[in-house]
C-alpha cells in the first residue's frame, strides 16, 4: 500500500513540467542530505577514502582500516557497548580517581619535593638533575604517570630507601603516603571502574540471553509460552508464531496505521490507533489464541503478561520510531 501510494505522488508529479522541474529540485537537494545522514554510508565513504590515501600516500593510513573488525563483530560491538553504557558512572569514577591523585600531588609537591627531582648521565658522564614537579601541572601528570604505570609512587619515585638512614622521620610518612596510595588509587578505585566494566558486560550478556529465550520460546504477541503449545496445539509453536501471531504482520499492521489517512480508517483501525497513540497496548490477544482455550487465567498473570509486552515494546520503541520516521521521510520525499 505505501509503495502503491509512493508510485502514484510520483506519477502525478510527473505528469505537468513545472512538477517535474519542482521534482527534480527537490530531488537534487534533499537526497544528498538524506545520503549524509546514514551512518553506515559515511563509514564505507571515510573507508574508502581511508584506503585511497594509504594507495597514494602513506600505508600509514591502512591503520586505522583494522578497526573494521569491530564493525565486522557483533561481540566486540557488545564489548564496547559494555563500556559506553555505564559512561556517566565511569566519567564520574574516573573524576574521583583524578581528584584523589592531584590530593596526593599536593601531598609530594609541599612535603616530597625532593623526590620529584631525577637524575640522568649526559653523554659527556655529567649528572643532570630535572625538576618534575616545576608547577603544579606538572606534578600532578608526573605523579599520574608514575602512580599508575610503577603501580603506585614507592616504586616509581626513586630515594625511598636511602631516606631511611638520614631521615627516619620523613621516610615513615612518604612510606604511609606510599601505602596508602596503593590502596586507595590502585586496589580500590581502579578494580571499581573494572568492576563496573564488568558488570555491565555480564549484565548485557544476561539481557541478549534472555532476549533470545523470548524470541525462541515465547509469543511475542500473546506471550504463551512454546511448552503450552507443544502440549495441547496439533502442530505446534513455530506454526502459531509463524501463522497465527506473526509478528511481522502485526509491524505491518501499525505501519498500515501511521501512513493511512485518518478519514479512510475503519472503526477497528481507529481504536487501535488511538491505543498506539496512547501507548496502550491491551489489544493484543494476551494469553489468548484461536487455536488454543486457556482456562482459569488470574487477573494477576494476566497483568504481568501485559507488563511484559509493555516493557517489550518499550525496549524497542526507539529503533521502532526510528524506522517509522525513515520511513516517513522516504514517503515525504516521494
Amino acid at each position: 500500500l505505501l509503495a502503491a501510494r509512493m508510485a502514484s505522488r510520483v506519477s502525478a508529479a510527473l505528469s505537468s513540467p513545472a512538477h517535474k522541474r519542482a521534482l527534480y529540485r527537490r530531488v537534487l537537494l534533499h537526497t544528498p542530505w538524506m545520503l549524509l545522514k546514514e551512518w553506515w554510508l559515511l563509514y564505507h565513504l571515510l573507508s574508502i577514502a581511508n584506503c585511497v590515501l594509504g594507495l597514494l600516500m602513506h600505508p600509514f593510513f591502512f591503520v586505522p582500516a583494522l578497526l573494521d573488525i569491530v564493525v565486522q563483530s557483533r561481540l566486540l560491538q557488545k564489548v564496547i557497548e559494555a563500556v559506553t553504557v555505564n559512561k556517566d558512572s565511569l566519567f564520574l569514577t574516573f573524576m574521583l580517581v583524578l581528584i584523589v591523585i592531584f590530593q596526593f600531588t599536593v601531598v609530594g609537591q609541599l612535603f616530597f619535593r625532593d623526590d620529584y627531582i631525577w637524575h640522568y648521565e649526559t653523554a659527556e658522564g655529567r649528572d643532570v638533575p630535572v625538576d618534575l614537579c616545576a608547577s603544579t601541572l606538572s606534578c600532578f601528570m608526573t605523579t599520574i604517570y608514575v602512580g599508575l604505570t610503577y603501580d603506585g609512587l614507592a616504586q616509581g619515585l626513586e630515594g625511598t630507601r636511602d631516606m631511611w638512614d638520614y631521615d627516619p622521620t620523613t621516610a615513615t610518612v612518604r612510606w604511609f603516603v606510599d601505602l596508602l596510595f596503593f590502596v586507595s588509587v590502585i586496589v580500590m578505585l581502579l578494580n571499581i571502574i573494572f568492576g563496573i566494566v564488568i558488570d555491565t558486560f555480564a549484565q548485557q550478556r544476561d539481557l541478549q540471553n534472555q532476549i533470545k529465550d523470548d524470541l525462541e520460546n515465547l509469543c511475542f504477541v500473546c506471550g504463551m509460552d512454546r511448552n503450552t503449545f507443544d502440549r495441547k496445539h496439533p502442530i505446534g509453536f513455530e506454526h502459531h508464531i509463524k501463522h497465527e501471531h506473526n509478528i511481522w504482520q502485526y509491524l505491518a499492521f501499525i505501519l498500515h496505521l501511521r501512513f493511512k489517512e485518518a478519514t479512510d480508517l475503519t472503526g477497528p483501525e481507529s481504536y487501535v490507533k488511538d491505543m498506539l497513540e496512547k501507548k496502550d497496548y491491551a489489544f493484543f490477544p494476551i494469553l489468548k489464541t484461536s487455536s488454543i482455550v486457556v482456562e482459569d487465567v488470574s487477573n494477576e498473570r494476566l497483568l504481568d503478561r501485559l507488563e511484559l509486552i509493555e516493557l517489550r515494546f518499550a525496549q524497542r520503541g526507539e529503533k521502532i520510531e526510528s524506522i517509522f520516521e525513515k520511513l516517513a521521510e522516504r514517503a515525504a520525499s516521494a
